[in-house]
């Protein structure tokens, strides 16, 4: 009881950074978060647990406001790290075609 009173003064207090942190994430992880809340929610109110569905109330709220947060600011979706790594190594190949080029037109004139 006292842990989930703890989760709803952190996510009360901490509500701005929240949403910035959510609206990082994917619209399909975004909707993931909402649809297992919604049937936790539904668990709570046949439990008639009241606190754990007021912190699934704020949740919902929080992540519903991280949406048009990220809309409204045209936020990127966050790569995950397998897709931010081929990106990297894509910049860094482009990099050195760009370094082997003008090596060779260098070398090219130079002769």
């Amino acid at each position: 009881m006292q842990y989930i009173k703890d989760e709803i003064k952190h996510a009360l207090e901490n509500q701005q950074e929240l949403i910035k942190m959510f609206a990082a994430e994917t619209e399909q992880k975004l909707t993931e978060r909402l649809t297992i809340i919604n049937l936790q929610s539904v668990i709570c109110e046949q439990e008639k647990d009241i606190l754990t569905a007021e912190f699934l109330e704020i949740m919902r709220r929080i992540i519903i406001e991280a949406r048009l947060y990220k809309w409204d600011n045209n936020i990127p979706d966050e790569l995950n790290k397998m897709e931010q790594a081929l990106a990297e190594m894509d910049l860094a190949q482009e990099k050195n075609m760009n370094i082997a080029k003008r090596f060779w037109q260098n070398f090219l004139i130079l002769k």
